[in-house]
């Protein structure tokens, strides 16, 4: 192995070029620009070359010393990120805290304490983030790249020490590390079909990706042998590869899956194309001085650009191009300044590399700090006025109620509980999730019943299952409720963002409901979607909707009168964020119909109705009287989220849909 350790013990200024690269797709990407749609890719780019180098440092201590000292690789890797990444996150909870409304803070502060524990990713994962979404991502979402490397770090030495003892030879150790690279790769594939989030964030479904930088650490051994000629022509064709997947792949591209083996080997082909210093290779390219200073600066750049570009973009409107570029200037002087002033010194400092202990100690105090600061950060002030507003009492219609102007100190929920004001059915196993096929028996109201309402829909129809509850109690009924997340009961595939992949587990429940309901032959069937969601067959969205919805309603008008119910706003902005910044003004936070109603979809929706028998009830001077769709009505606050109502507000709302459902005549 003297070969692999005499290459990764010198300096490779197209390796530097390669950071380079990944790092400004990255930045002109998340900077919005339309012609890189792709350019995400770049984080698998720096996953191979941290596998590449890594691997070639171990392979090449264990060459020299017959072992891996375990204590000082990780000081030094803690002396190389940690400096850095600590300070941009401090930055970031101030910046944060100047710019993000009140409430918002709560979440920034839970990311940020997973944040310094190197845990992002998991955590991530976990609630389900999507890296590509268009909505307000997390400002620290771009550190779980930075954690999955961490993990890596921490397991990859150990591996190679208990491989190293059985696989003598350098190819029996490269085959051995090829099978662990393809198992997680199959992995991956199939975590990428059954929940993307797990697929994304984690590091046994990314470290084939790492892996294979390990293998050509191991392969470059070889690269001695090829011809300065096609030693070029793999560099060049890998890096084709990269930009190929930058250019071509798109936020709806199902990634990582299949889909990142195109970034990741292109970039294995750069550095194995690399190996032999071809003069007519990428590496001619990849060592001018641009591509040299960006990839001295690419860790850096990579901490400060999203936080830069993110939050002046949250809660607000989107940034102009030249605010865009204004900030990515910001974003490249702080990393410059960061890299000469905190990464060099920490890195190379005698204090701090004269003993392992001082770094590991140092490591401790730094991360236990910026934990402290990090749930510190999520404390907030009062959210209400010292006022007080007249109750939304039962009975009274919606259009009756007005905005109190302020949010009064009886809001029902508080604003911080909002999030939590979801209909009982979610606990109770009822509104099922993403995956789930079967429908669930789930009947309410009363004991002794004379008619039979069925409640059908995705998450916009079991909004309204506790005015419902209300309704079956009040007129003697069984409610039966038949809801699935993302999933509408108008006959229509849609794409599952979450899944990435068409919500096919929706079509299947929709049919065993339909015939369910059919078996129980009710008197009522109350349907509501959620009209924004993406078809996923190609054509028109609103014909595609239309039949949808024909469809649906007319096989089940021979069983029930069927009622659609009219879908209410989707605003820009959290009502309870915005409200916790505007305590004494809550106009502040409403919005003109036009701007959060879909009326062109929304009369689709009721021609739909009626041209399949059913009746449609619509909505709109229940959400926004005269127009304006404000968020707080009386004591009431409206929304859980962006277009979710709350508990309190649907059991508000009861006698208007008891009114328009008619269901005394």
């Amino acid at each position: 192995m003297k070969n692999a350790a005499a290459i990764s013990g010198k300096f490779r200024p197209d390796i530097q070029g390669m950071r380079a690269v990944a790092i400004l797709l990255v930045l002109v990407y998340h900077a919005g620009a339309t012609f890189i749609p792709g350019g995400y890719v770049g984080v698998d780019v720096f996953f191979v070359i941290s596998g590449y180098l890594i691997t070639s440092h171990l392979i090449g201590e264990l060459e020299k010393r017959g072992t891996i000292q375990l204590g000082s690789f990780w000081a030094r890797r803690m002396r190389r990120l940690l400096p850095a990444s600590l300070l941009v996150l401090v930055a970031t909870l101030i910046l944060a805290r100047v710019m993000l409304p009140p409430l918002a803070m709560g979440e920034v502060s839970l990311d940020a304490a997973f944040t310094a524990t190197y845990l992002a990713n998991m955590w991530f994962a976990y609630t389900g983030t999507d890296y590509l979404a268009n909505a307000d991502p997390s400002v620290f979402q771009h550190y779980w790249s930075l954690a999955l490397e961490e993990q890596f770090y921490l397991v990859w030495p150990l591996i190679l020490i208990v491989l190293v003892r059985f696989f003598k030879s350098r190819s029996s150790l490269l085959i051995a590390l090829g099978v662990i690279v393809s198992a997680s790769f199959v992995f991956g594939l199939a975590m990428t079909s059954i929940s993307q989030p797990i697929a994304f964030f984690t590091l046994p479904a990314r470290a084939w990706e790492l892996g294979i930088g390990g293998l050509v650490a191991l392969a470059a051994m070889y690269a001695g042998r090829l011809s300065p000629r096609f030693a070029a022509v793999v560099g060049w064709v890998g890096l084709a590869m990269v930009l190929a997947a930058a250019v071509v792949y798109t936020k709806e591209t199902v990634f990582p899956g299949y889909a990142a083996v195109l970034p990741t080997l292109g970039a294995a082909m750069m550095i194995f194309g690399g190996a032999t210093r071809a003069s007519t290779g990428p590496v001619a390219l990849l060592q001018l001085q641009p591509f040299q200073f960006f990839g001295t600066i690419s860790y850096s750049l990579y901490l400060w650009h999203w936080p830069l570009l993110v939050i002046p973009a949250m809660y607000r409107a989107e940034l102009s191009v030249m605010e865009r570029a204004g900030l990515v200037v910001v974003a490249v002087l702080l990393a410059w300044l960061t890299e000469r002033y905190v990464e060099k010194p920490f890195r190379s400092g005698r204090w701090l590399t004269s003993t392992n202990a001082r770094t590991y100690l140092t490591a401790a105090a730094a991360t236990v700090t910026a934990i402290a600061l990090s749930l510190a950060s999520g404390v907030t002030p009062r959210l209400t006025s010292d006022r007080t507003a007249g109750q939304w009492t039962e009975g009274v219609l919606a259009t009756e109620v007005a905005d109190p102007g302020f949010v009064p100190s009886n809001l029902r929920p508080a604003l911080k509980d909002t999030l939590d004001s979801v209909p009982p059915i979610y606990a109770d196993g009822c509104h099922v999730g993403f995956s789930v096929t079967e429908p669930q028996d789930c009947s309410y109201g009363a004991k002794e019943f004379g008619r039979t309402i069925v409640l059908f829909g995705d998450s916009h129809a079991a909004q309204w299952f506790p005015a419902l509850e209300a309704i079956a109690l009040q007129s003697g009924s069984r409610l039966v409720s038949f809801t699935k997340s993302s999933c509408p009961a108008a006959d229509i595939t849609t794409w599952n963002s979450n899944l990435q992949q068409p919500y096919t587990a929706c079509d299947v429940w929709r049919e065993k409901v339909l015939n369910r309901i059919v078996a129980l032959d009710p008197d009522l069937i109350v349907m509501s979607d959620y009209r924004k969601q993406r078809p996923a067959q190609a054509g028109d969205a609103s014909s595609l909707w239309a039949e949808g919805i024909e469809t649906t309603v007319r096989r089940l008008t021979s069983t029930a009168d069927v009622v659609v119910v009219g879908d209410g706003p989707t605003f820009p902005v959290e009502p309870a964020v915005c409200l916790s910044a505007h305590l004494e003004a809550t106009a502040e936070c409403a919005e003109p119909i036009e701007n959060v109603v879909d009326l062109v979809a929304l009369d689709e929706v009721r021609k739909a109705t009626v041209t399949a028998g059913g009746r449609f009830i619509d909505t709109r001077e229940w959400y926004c009287p005269a127009g304006l769709c404000s968020v707080v009505r009386g004591d009431v606050a409206m929304y859980r989220d962006n277009h979710h109502i709350t508990v309190e507000a649907s059991q508000a709302m009861s006698a208007s849909l008891y009114s328009a459902l008619e269901i005394d005549h």
